[in-house]
């Protein structure tokens, strides 16, 4: 009788065999998990087959391929046109006007 247990349950279980070697006692409990069919994760032993109980832990197999997923291209974003031009503010205007009335060398008030 070997007791054991995984590595992130409390529960403890057992198998009707004494165990010798690690590879012995890890074939006998996926045998016991399993069955006959195919074992969806490994074990690897945490502690010594002496220690009772003994602690397993679990490695899951990757029996599928990751397919990183295809980022579709962004498009690159146009530059838009202005199609207008903003308006002067007034006091841009009204300094104009003033420096155009005194530019020709006489006072002309418009």
């Amino acid at each position: 009788m070997t007791k054991y247990r995984f590595e992130t349950s409390d529960e403890i279980r057992e198998v009707d065999v004494s165990a010798t070697t690690e590879s012995h006692l890890i074939d006998v409990i996926i045998k016991s998990l399993f069955g006959e069919e195919e074992p969806s994760f490994s074990l690897k032993l945490k502690s010594k087959i002496t220690d009772s109980p003994v602690v397993v832990q679990r490695i899951y197999r990757q029996n599928f391929e990751q397919e990183a997923p295809q980022v579709a291209p962004t498009p690159k974003r146009k530059k838009m046109k202005r199609r207008w031009k903003s308006p002067e503010p007034l006091l841009d205007i009204v300094r104009r006007r003033s420096q155009a009335s005194y530019s020709n060398g006489y006072y002309n008030p418009m």
